[in-house]
């Protein structure tokens, strides 16, 4: 079967119009290439003290050689790589590797150990193959409305997976990173983040505090990332120097071509920022803003390049003064470290009970930030009172939209069997109604009533089934009746525990057990009439349960929703509802 490619339309380059694939893909090189550059920022002092400690470096003569891995452990890595990866610029799939005799293998193992040993990253691993896919709602005559997704080496992300399993030993070992990232850290997600952010608001509500929050906007922040800036920062954090090495080589000469359908763009090199889909390049930026400046006064949140100030107090003066100062110091460390920020994209909201508020000004770069009633944070709409009428409408608006998008698979008339039908809605659909559902946990039940009408409207169209009461729709796709059911408040806020160099993880587990959605709902079911006892039987024995039970497909957390023996507990029998009984029987 051959692969569909997305078809690119006509682009408007600099001095005509691209028709063709190759003026196409050089049209959009050349407009990744200028955004692959520094930020035109500048601070002499920075510059002067970053060349003097690179030159210094250079002139080590000896570096002492990495502790090579495992062998077996790289076999036992490219046995479980996912061969429906792309390949790179080498044309090697990661099918290719995963078939290769133990006697390939092993020469693999040696030049992986040899770069170790060497600190030297190979030049041809260095070159990308970039696929554009055009960014929703953009113009798609623009060349920068384009996404450029990066294919890398396979054996290139192999070698990476090793250095940054040392990279991350050394980094946590020694407690360098920040506790206010929450980006690419085992243990760690969007929800953490934001239920740390939701806490401290919530806290200042029971103190009748108000919290003005900022929410910075940064501009190709991994795309212009200052590779000497980062090299600088990892001497100032004391790597090992022969990861310097390693890494400095990995960094330099990167080069990539675009790629439309078989047409290819000359190579065009990248002057600044971290590779796109390399694996080592969250753990770089990472390194690279965690000298970020810190108030007393004022929490930081971030989450990768999503930062947020929180600053929380009864009198709007002192809130104002403590983020006007916050947002000073920043504007200094961004011009130092060239990183580019828009005032006009940041977002600033107060999160109050009050009624009337005398709003004070906070300044970025010179530029008033107005305020904002709500922002989108992560995914989730924090608005200024933090009821949540906005994000779920957000939310119900999403799961419609991707509904209609999957409406002929599970409609009523597909020929789609349940188990399947019911598997589309867990793994595609679900998530979107609870996505970060701990953090707005707790609000209203006319609310909840919304996102659980979104589910059962689905549900009734997999199950076939118009005028059924709600608990057998539930139960014939064996899921929870309801998809929000709320969290159990943690024993204590989840940032005393996380707002350390050392977290406790056992303390935040314990604090965050709830947010794992394995237990959405343990009410037992109301006893069932014999009509409907026996209108479930026979679907029972037509949609097999026992088989469903046992399919790897379906997740725990439905399965166990799903009784023992395919019978419901019994219960003390009812009087048939005459309504119930003829609409059965009609079926």
């Amino acid at each position: 079967m051959s692969k569909k490619h997305t078809k690119i339309s006509a682009l408007n380059g600099p001095t005509s119009i691209a028709f063709t694939n190759t003026d196409k893909a050089e049209t959009i090189a050349d407009s990744l290439q200028n955004q692959f550059t520094l930020n035109n920022l500048t601070d002499t002092a920075t510059e002067n003290l970053v060349t003097h400690t690179i030159n210094e470096f250079n002139k080590i003569d000896i570096f002492p050689p990495l502790p090579t891995p495992n062998p077996t452990d790289i076999i036992k890595y490219i046995r479980k790589v996912n061969i429906h990866k792309a390949p790179g610029s080498d044309g090697i799939t990661n099918n290719m590797l995963k078939n290769l005799p133990i006697i390939t293998l092993i020469k693999i193992i040696h030049i992986i150990n040899d770069i170790f040993k060497h600190q030297y990253f190979p030049n041809s691993w260095r070159v990308a193959i970039v696929v554009p896919i055009l960014k929703p709602g953009k113009d798609p005559t623009d060349p920068s409305s384009y996404r450029p997704i990066s294919l890398l080496p396979t054996l290139s992300k192999v070698t990476e997976h090793f250095i940054l399993t040392q990279l991350n030993e050394h980094l946590n070992n020694n407690n360098i990173l920040i506790p206010y990232q929450f980006g690419f850290k085992p243990k760690l997600s969007t929800t953490h983040q934001l239920l740390r952010a939701v806490e401290f608001i919530t806290s200042g509500f029971e103190n009748r505090f108000s919290t003005g929050a900022v929410f910075l906007d940064t501009q190709k922040a991994f795309d212009r990332v200052w590779i000497n800036g980062l090299i600088y920062k990892l001497i100032s954090h004391k790597i090992p120097i022969s990861f310097i090495k390693l890494i400095t080589t990995f960094l330099a000469n990167r080069q990539f071509k675009v790629r439309i359908r078989n047409s290819l763009s000359k190579l065009h090199h990248i002057q600044a920022g971290v590779p796109q889909g390399a694996k080592l390049s969250p753990c770089l930026y990472s390194i690279f803003i965690n000298d970020i400046p810190q108030k007393h006064n004022t929490t930081l949140c971030i989450y990768a390049d999503d930062t947020a100030i929180l600053a929380k107090n009864k009198n709007l003066k002192y809130i104002a003064s403590a983020l006007n100062s916050h947002l000073k110091d920043l504007e200094s460390w961004f011009i130092k470290w060239k990183i580019a920020v828009n005032p006009s994209k940041t977002e600033l909201v107060l999160f109050s009970k009050r009624r009337k508020l005398n709003k004070e000004k906070i300044f970025l770069q010179n530029t008033e930030i107005p305020w904002s009633q709500e922002t989108k944070y992560l995914g989730v709409i924090l608005d200024a009172k933090l009821n949540w009428k906005s994000h779920i409408n957000y939310v119900r608006q999403k799961f419609r939209d991707n509904c209609r998008k999957l409406f002929l698979l599970i409609a009523r008339n597909s020929d789609m069997n349940l188990e399947n039908k019911v598997l589309i809605y867990t793994a595609i659909l679900r998530p979107v109604l609870i996505y970060a559902s701990p953090t707005w946990a707790y609000a209203c039940k006319s609310y909840f009533k919304l996102i659980d009408s979104c589910q059962n409207i689905v549900l009734r169209q997999i199950s076939k089934t118009r005028c059924q009461r709600q608990i057998i729709v539930h139960r014939d796709s064996a899921l929870p009746k309801n998809p929000s059911t709320r969290a159990e408040p943690a024993s204590s806020p989840i940032h005393s525990h996380l707002d350390s160099a050392t977290p406790d993880w056992t303390a935040v587990e314990d604090s965050t057990a709830y947010l794992y959605w394995t237990r959405l709902s343990t009410t037992r079911p109301a006893p069932e009439s014999r009509e409907e006892r026996s209108r479930r039987s026979a679907l029972q024995t037509k949609l097999n349960f026992e088989n469903l039970r046992t399919s790897d497909t379906l997740s725990v957390s439905c399965l166990q929703f799903l009784p023992t023996g395919g019978t419901w507990p019994s219960g003390p029998r009812r009087t048939p509802n005459p309504i119930v009984s003829s609409r059965t029987e009609n079926n």
